[in-house]
């Protein structure tokens, strides 16, 4: 009994095998996520109404860049309170820059007045984060050789919306409303100059979802305040990319269950609606298994010898809601073989092994009913493990299988037509 037993310990351990300190921090150099918690960047362009006011006022339409970077919970129970934490950046067009700065302006600030959240599913259903007037925007310098970014809140500040609570098990689609903002433009001094402006960008007929939480169970009623927001990324216009952190509870033929930490990152190349019948892509995939403290003990404890494994991953599935086909392996044929993985706790294996220079297949599925939002999330996982002494012969080899969370774990919602 005392060699399948570590058998399975060694297999769950190598499954866990990804590491803290080396894993691939893609896409976007997101980084990896924590257990529980989604963090995600969204980048898309807003068609606003700017009122210019001071010497010149006019009233024009302008594009204004919009990015939005967020923590927030991948999954949640019937009635657990929860935040989202976020941080934005409006990216103002060179022809405003050029108005401003012919008028003396170096720096832009300025309040924010009106941010809407949508979370549908949640109560309340909507949230306006700048209701109060206690969103400012900080100064920011001016560019009159290209755009300006103005940050909102502003470096090591976040936006908290929550808590929110979900009464019943489903899906919290997140989108944003109307967002509006009052601008006045800085000397060099950093003192007002005579030209400010109201910015005021509608809510879309039918705003981008951006994410979602899944809601199920009653496990915990523990509030989930997600924490160490950052610096927001840059990425592509008109994309989101996203980490997700869970634990899998995994089955090594029978003989041991663990849990085992993993991270997974893709890409949304597109946030634009996908016509009924249409392709739903997911890009960029990558990740990381994690080595566990416990899984590593134990192993030691029962195989001192133990020195390194062999992951072979053949499944990691993804099932579809309103899309086609229902369930779709994202690992080439052969699956992805990651060698010589430490025994030690914050081993990395990362899949694929050269990520993030090179990052999984595009994964497609089709759209489904025109109107509705397809939702895509994690499902489960399988391969085995070999377990190899310090000259590299193998101890012992074993399958395993890891089932999919209930509720599963989200990656990206896709709007209809």
């Amino acid at each position: 009994m005392l060699m399948p037993t570590f058998k399975a310990l060694l297999s769950s351990i190598l499954l866990a095998g990804a590491a803290v300190a080396a894993g691939t921090n893609g896409p976007y150099a997101l980084g990896l996520a924590p257990v529980g918690i989604e963090k995600g960047v969204f980048n898309t362009t807003l068609d606003c109404t700017v009122q210019v006011l001071g010497l010149l006022p006019l009233l024009s339409q302008y594009q204004i860049g919009f990015g939005v970077s967020a923590l927030l919970p991948g999954r949640v129970s019937v009635n657990q309170p929860f935040s989202i934490v976020a941080g934005t950046r409006l990216t103002i067009p060179r022809s405003l820059n050029n108005l401003a700065g012919v008028l003396g302006a170096k720096f832009y600030a300025g309040t924010v007045d009106s941010v809407v959240v949508n979370t549908p599913g949640a109560t309340p259903a909507s949230t306006d984060v700048a209701k109060g007037g206690n969103l400012t925007i900080p100064a920011s310098p001016l560019n009159r050789e290209g755009v300006s970014i103005l940050e909102i809140p502003g470096a090591g500040k976040s936006i908290v919306v929550g808590p929110l609570t979900a009464s019943a098990a489903g899906n919290v689609i997140i989108s944003f409303g109307a967002i509006a903002a009052s601008i006045t433009t800085l000397d060099s001094n950093k003192q007002k100059t005579l030209i400010s402006a109201k910015v005021t960008c509608p809510a879309q007929k039918r705003p981008v979802s951006l994410a979602a939480i899944t809601v199920g169970g009653t496990a915990s009623t523990k509030p989930i305040v997600p924490t160490g927001l950052g610096a927001i990324p840059t990425i592509p216009n008109g994309q989101t990319a996203g980490t997700t952190g869970f634990n899998y509870n995994c089955d090594f033929s029978g003989l041991v269950q663990g849990p085992v930490r993993v991270s997974i990152g893709a890409v949304k190349p597109s946030n634009a609606q996908v016509a009924s019948g249409g392709k739903i892509t997911l890009a960029q995939g990558q990740g990381n298994i994690i080595l566990s403290a416990t899984l590593v003990n134990r192993i030691k404890a029962i195989v001192s010898i133990a020195d390194h494994t062999s992951l072979t991953l053949t499944a990691f599935n993804l099932v579809a809601s309103n899309a086609t086909p229902a369930k779709q392996n994202i690992l080439p044929a052969g699956g992805i073989t990651v060698n010589n993985l430490p025994i030690k706790a914050g081993a990395v294996a990362v899949i694929p092994p050269t990520a993030p220079q090179t990052t999984l297949p595009d994964i497609n599925f089709t759209a489904g009913k025109s109107g509705s939002t397809a939702l895509i999330s994690i499902a489960d996982a399988a391969g085995s493990a070999s377990l190899r002494d310090v000259d590299d012969n193998e101890i012992l080899s074993i399958d395993f299988t890891c089932n999919a969370l209930s509720p599963t774990v989200p990656v990206f919602p896709y709007d209809i037509q």
